[in-house]
């Protein structure tokens, strides 16, 4: 029983992890999202061996009242606590395009209408945390440096470029106010202009490179991957209640025998 239980476990646990991998299109090239994924399936085996061998095949027998509770919770988990399976795809394929890109080139956009003049002032830059050296970035026509940044107020400025490491995270800061015109961002094949002008002055704001990727690239259609993700999330979700459940009924009828002897 034992030697069938472990291998219907083994065979369920790599089916789910493989099921949430092509479901929501993980990116397997980074090295934490493999081992992720290898944690997440010798903790499946686990939980799947417990419910396979403790509740069915040693036991021989099911509780209809267990089965019933951890159908019940599990719908429950599953309508009103899903997670975004959505918005899961669309940050797997921005690593997937972001993982190989080394650059970003940054330009003055058009003009807004509102904005006084067309100043470009880049606040400061972030690679995996740490401040990126604003000397490093070789300044093209129409760029200056001003207090050790990056400035531009004129319309034909030429691209500046920051260079970085495939996969390293990159954070770009800049300031905002009534002189500040558009800044062009062109990034993994993208480019998209950003509107820098705001009545109140900001000093300091983040510049979300993800939306440089067109939302079509990342929009998720409802399909086969979705219901493939979704009978996982189910499965795994109704084994997990169900240990809970048996665990509480078997304490339950443990302390019964207790107060019956103690009687």
């Amino acid at each position: 029983m034992k030697t069938t239980a472990k291998i219907i476990s083994i065979v369920v646990s790599i089916l789910l992890v493989l099921g949430v991998i092509f479901s929501t299109e993980a990116n397997l090239n980074l090295i934490n999202n493999v081992c992720l994924y290898i944690l997440a399936g010798i903790y499946l085996y686990c939980i799947m061996y417990f419910v396979i061998y403790k509740c069915f095949l040693k036991n021989k027998t099911i509780d209809s009242k267990q089965v019933f509770i951890t159908v019940i919770v599990s719908v429950g988990f599953v309508v009103f606590m899903p997670f975004h399976y959505s918005e899961m795809v669309k940050q797997n394929r921005i690593q997937k395009i972001e993982q190989e890109e080394t650059s970003i080139q940054i330009s003055p956009g058009s003009k807004n209408a509102n904005s006084k003049n067309n100043e470009i002032y880049i606040e400061s830059i972030k690679i995996e945390q740490n401040d990126y050296n604003m000397y490093e970035i070789e300044l093209t026509d129409g760029w200056e440096f001003v207090d050790g940044r990056p400035y531009t107020n004129q319309m034909d400025a030429k691209p500046i470029q920051i260079n970085f490491n495939k996969n390293a995270d990159v954070e770009i800061y800049v300031r905002k106010n009534a002189n500040s015109g558009m800044i062009n961002i062109k990034y993994c094949g993208f480019e998209k202009d950003f509107d820098l002008y705001s009545e109140k002055e900001i000093k300091k704001e983040r510049i979300n490179l993800d939306s440089v990727i067109p939302l079509e690239i990342l929009h998720t259609r409802v399909g086969v991957r979705c219901a493939i993700y979704y009978i996982c999330y189910g499965i795994i979700t109704s084994t997990v209640v169900f240990i809970v459940i048996s665990l509480l009924f078997r304490k339950t009828k443990t302390d019964k025998l207790i107060k019956k002897k103690e009687n």
